[in-house]
């Protein structure tokens, strides 16, 4: 009896390590198979079209599939350390006053001598765009202040608009000396239809790690000069209708622009009707793909 029961225990334990060794092989499979429908659906895909681009180079599967993943990498390492927003550091209270007056401040001050106001509150973790404007866009703002030291990390479409290309703005001033945008990585928009502005003080402008200025001073027609000696442009990749239809501006200095990164250059001068000679000598343009109506 005690012969028979060892042998029975001996084989459960066989049996047990081969149910064992069968799940893992199984897993292992599982695995593969997601493994290769995953790389498969990337190379298909048109998220990591530039994967699938550099991939379809090679005509052995496997290196394909290498190539793929290396693209994806860096793909990836692009999106982190440029492409996402950086993390607000502090508050950005907005307010407007009844007198006009759209005041932006770090430390949530209030002005009592200028009345009643409307709240927005802190907006320092909003993203806006052209198809989600700030509330304040058809608020009739007359005169922009920032109060005090503000540091955002995106000013898309802060002071955009919502009159579009033909109607009539409100805002008469900005004071934007106390805006830091060392850590803004995109301003597409910021002052797209601010047509009664006849200029712009930008000359503090930290634009180190901005990556995106398209359609930045877009149906800015008011404007006359604009002073961007200090515009460092070496991260950006789209300038894509950076002043369209800024048409009476009369003179403009980009000769300290690099553009050895900027990939769309689409209408950048476009219907800039009053400017007699631009200097773009120094325009670096191995990367662009299009420079239609430049």
């Amino acid at each position: 009896m005690k012969k028979n029961l060892g042998v029975n225990i001996k084989q459960q334990v066989d049996k047990n390590k081969g149910i064992t060794i069968i799940a893992l092989i199984i897993t292992i499979i599982v695995i593969l198979i997601l493994l290769a429908v995953t790389v498969r659906m990337t190379v298909s895909s048109n998220l990591f079209g530039y994967a699938k681009e550099s991939g379809a180079k090679w005509t052995d599967e496997g290196k394909r599939e290498i190539v793929v993943i290396d693209n994806i990498s860096a793909i990836i390492d692009t999106i982190i350390n440029e492409e996402i927003d950086f993390l607000p550091t502090s508050p950005i209270y907005a307010r407007l006053y009844e007198d006009g007056t759209f005041i932006l401040s770090g430390t949530d001050y209030i002005d009592e001598s200028k009345g009643d106001y409307k709240d927005y509150g802190d907006i320092s973790s909003n993203k806006y765009n052209w198809d989600n404007l700030p509330e304040w866009s058809s608020d009739p703002i007359i005169n922009v202040l920032v109060y005090d030291e503000i540091q955002p990390v995106n000013t898309s479409s802060w002071f955009h608009r919502a009159n579009g290309e033909n109607g009539v703005d409100t805002i008469q001033s900005m004071d934007l000396r106390n805006l830091d945008t060392s850590r803004v990585r995109r301003m597409e928009r910021m002052f797209a239809g601010c047509n009664q502005l006849t200029t712009i003080d930008v000359s503090n402008f930290d634009t180190s790690n901005v990556i995106s200025m398209w359609d930045m001073f877009l149906w800015c027609k008011g404007l006359t000069t604009l002073d961007l000696r200090n515009f460092n442009t070496s991260k950006v990749r789209n300038m894509q209708a950076l002043f369209q239809e800024c048409s009476n501006l009369t003179e403009i200095d980009v000769s300290n622009f690099d553009t050895r990164n900027v990939i769309n250059m689409h209408s950048v001068f476009c219907n800039c009707f009053k400017l007699e000679k631009i200097d773009v000598s120094n325009f670096d343009t191995r990367n662009v793909t299009t420079m239609k109506d430049l």
